[in-house]
């Protein structure tokens, strides 16, 4: 028995450090792949980078592991002599980041805010997502939220299963083409069509302020979070 609680610790660990590194590799290929994209003709008249990525990491309780990992890139728009607006993503592997109700598994959020997410400061994607004193985002075809804000478009969020963000095809796709279009501002429809698989689909809860059900594009709704 003894030996057996041993392996399973070993093995433990061993799973969490892969996840830790896969989630790193990730991490290094987002910020590539958004940065190239930002050099598009097309985005380069409206925005340019205005420093580094910013690395943001929400480490549990015990400050054992890391509950959330993300970076932002601080952006400015065309015209403008001050940066406004900050293009992130953060990858929640448990914690607020993936408290919604119905869901069980890692989310990757990708959004627009006004500020680089921060979990020292309490800026970042989590569950409730805002109090009674805070405006609610709207739901954008039940996969994009949007707030008032800055850039010409506003500022978004969407999310991601993070199973399925597993090739260089499916961060093209899921992720660099999507912010491409939403940057550029066009609609949901164009930007997330129905047929990505993964995307997030949020209901927000009446009875409950500020936190919402998800499910995912590609699977069956669930008609008991449909009913909520």
């Amino acid at each position: 028995m003894t030996m057996n609680i041993g392996k399973a610790i070993t093995d433990s660990a061993t799973f969490l450090a892969g996840v830790y590194r896969e989630s790193g590799n990730l991490s290094n290929l987002l910020k590539q792949q958004i940065s190239a994209a930002l050099l598009d003709p097309e985005l380069k008249g409206l925005f340019r980078s205005a420093g580094p990525w910013i690395g943001a990491f929400e480490e549990d309780p015990t400050r054992c592991m890391y509950y959330s990992l993300g970076a932002s890139l601080p952006l400015t728009r065309k015209g403008k002599r001050v940066t406004d607006c900050a293009l992130f993503f953060q990858i929640s592997l448990a914690g607020e980041g993936m408290a919604a109700v119905g869901c069980s598994e890692p989310l990757l959020h990708i959004g627009l805010w006004d500020e680089p997410i921060s979990f020292t400061n309490d800026y970042y994607m989590g569950f409730p997502l805002f109090s009674e004193d805070e405006d609610a985002p709207e739901i954008d075809g039940e996969v994009l939220m949007r707030w008032q804000g800055n850039p010409p478009a506003g500022l978004w969020l969407y999310s991601l299963r993070l199973a399925a963000v597993n090739t260089p095809d499916d961060i093209q796709r899921k992720v660099v083409e999507p912010v491409r279009a939403l940057l550029a501002g066009q609609s949901v429809e164009v930007a997330l069509p129905a047929s990505l698989r993964g995307v997030v689909r949020y209901r927000a809860l009446a009875e409950d302020n500020g936190n919402y059900s998800i499910s995912f594009s590609g699977d069956p709704v669930n008609p008991a979070l449909e009913s909520a």
